[in-house]
């Protein structure tokens, strides 16, 4: 699905410029959910924006499904870390908005939004604005607005980080069966080594700036219900911890 050939980035700072991404080789296979970790400014949430197609890169090529990015792709959604949702819109109008964007004919755009507020249990907020939710239903508002667009690729930077704990355990396992039911291909930026190994088929690790990939593990026993509460979840967190290091 995704396929990322020696890419390199640089961003311009008085008069010179600092590399913060370089010689990145990726692969995302359709249907997989990929976890991106690393330490702070190595590049991640640009990463993210370059998939999105909302930067180009110094060097390399970006391919989705085969055809090199060159600007926004309809297929493609980004969830933001602050959810992005517009205060004088209701739950209802922020997961339509990118509908309406589109075009999208007013009777597909209900049948659309009312599914998905069924979905993801917002019904009863539908008229509510975000200063009226939770940091949790804040959240599920923003995954309905990407699910709306009906996404083949979902891109989230960091997307549960503000959230408790518990709400982020909560929204974390919405999230999989949201991913299981539309079949989508998910890449996760976070900086969370429990998440990365609770959600990541794959966990691609960076390095310290500039932003080179370490390695990528393979994460089978991802998405159990108990993989949480099972030993080998923690010894793979302690793997995961290790090569972070070492990448510092």
């Amino acid at each position: 699905m995704v396929r990322v050939e020696h890419l390199s980035f640089s961003y311009n700072h008085n008069g010179g410029q600092i590399k913060v991404l370089d010689n990145i080789n990726l692969m995302i296979p359709e249907g997989t959910t990929c976890a991106l970790i690393g330490p702070s400014g190595c590049g991640k949430t640009t990463l993210i924006y370059l998939l999105a197609g909302i930067l180009n890169p110094d060097r390399g090529t970006i391919f989705i499904d085969g055809s090199p990015v060159r600007g926004q792709r309809r297929d493609v959604a980004i969830i933001l870390q602050e959810y992005g949702l517009l205060p004088w819109k209701t739950t209802w109008n922020n997961i339509a908005l990118g509908l309406k964007l589109r075009g999208v004919r007013s009777g597909e755009i209900e049948d659309r939004v009312d599914r998905i507020l069924s979905e993801l249990k917002l019904g009863d907020y539908k008229d509510c604005y975000p200063r009226q939710l939770s940091g949790g239903q804040r959240q599920r508002v923003a995954i309905g607005r990407a699910l709306s667009l009906r996404p083949r690729l979902l891109l989230m930077d960091e997307p549960f980080s503000s959230l408790d704990a518990l709400t982020r355990e909560e929204i974390q396992d919405l999230f999989l069966k949201v991913w299981k039911k539309y079949s989508l291909t998910a890449f996760l930026v976070t900086h969370s080594i429990e998440e990365a190994v609770f959600l990541g088929q794959k966990i691609v690790v960076m390095s310290s700036p500039p932003g080179r990939i370490v390695t990528v593990i393979d994460n089978p026993h991802f998405a159990r219900e108990d993989w949480r509460n099972d030993p080998s979840f923690y010894k793979q967190c302690g793997r995961l911890r290790a090569l972070l290091k070492e990448g510092l």
